[in-house]
């Protein structure tokens, strides 16, 4: 008898995790939802900066998501079958497309940040039909929320999925592990996103001080600023400084160093600069 109500009481937990999933992407579905009805009415309109457009661009991909409630399902209990649902998320989390979708979110949250205190801001905040809503800016929060959300929530679900009582099957157990993974890696790309979108408006950011606190934790900061230091001393040019990138890409510490001075040296481009970050980041671990 205590085996079963074991059993009915984690039937009962992973029931109210799944329909808290469901619910919190309902929600946050119909918020994007209007912002992408939004954008179908201003994305021709010259008078609202483009960079705001495109912003509302980003969260109006986001509105069409692949996990759906099920119409009959009201109330956790009306979850009945746990496996076949949790198979469901897996296939729909699974999508690079979707993953790559969320992790660009907090992109569009910077951009509707950055207009803020616009003009076009507040009217776009008018228009938008949700009275429960402080008009656009409360909408600014939710994509950065999202996935950490998602990680919490995969990660109960994994420690109930695990449990005896429940008898899931070990590619059952296996994929839930790979949710949870899959919600980790995403949460760090949107720190990638974040930084290169900090980074595109404000280039002279990336100084061998910021670069090198990247990688303090893998790198050593003295030997990474005396070479750096030893390679400012000279011009380079951008196609010289990538070769000796490409030519030292088996050695970390080395390609590292190039990368860096390709992103802290203001002579080249924004774009340059940028995508010289992007590799950096890959080169220590972090996309």
């Amino acid at each position: 008898m205590q085996e079963k109500d074991e059993t009915a009481i984690d039937k009962e937990k992973l029931q109210r995790v799944i329909f808290e999933l469901y619910t919190t992407e309902e929600t946050f579905n119909k918020s994007m939802q209007r912002v992408k009805a939004l954008y179908e009415q201003v994305k021709d309109k010259k008078d609202i900066p483009q960079e705001l457009r495109d912003g509302l661009a980003m969260c109006a991909n986001l509105a069409d998501s692949p996990i759906r409630k099920p119409g009959n399902i009201t109330k956790p209990s009306d979850i009945q079958d746990p496996d076949a649902v949790i198979g469901m998320l897996h296939t729909a989390f699974n999508s690079p497309e979707y993953r790559e979708r969320l992790a660009v979110g907090p992109q569009a949250a910077q951009i509707l940040q950055k207009y803020g205190n616009h003009p076009a801001f507040a009217t776009l905040s008018k228009m938008i039909d949700d009275p429960q809503h402080q008009g656009l800016g409360s909408f600014m929060i939710q994509p950065t929320q999202r996935v950490p959300r998602y990680k919490l929530l995969f990660d109960e679900i994994r420690k109930l999925v695990h449990k005896e009582s429940l008898e899931f099957s070990d590619s059952r157990k296996s994929q839930v592990s790979e949710m949870v993974v899959g919600a980790d890696a995403t949460a760090k790309r949107m720190m990638d996103y974040k930084s290169l979108y900090d980074f595109s408006q404000n280039p002279s950011m990336m100084s061998p001080d910021v670069i090198l606190g990247l990688e303090q934790k893998r790198y050593s900061p003295e030997e990474m600023k005396k070479k750096i230091d030893a390679l400012v001393q000279f011009k380079s040019s951008h196609d010289f400084l990538t070769e000796q990138y490409q030519k030292h890409s088996q050695d970390p510490k080395k390609a590292a160093v190039f990368l860096a001075l390709i992103a802290v040296k203001t002579e080249f481009t924004p774009a340059q600069r940028m995508q010289a970050y992007l590799d950096l980041s890959k080169q220590i671990g972090r996309a």
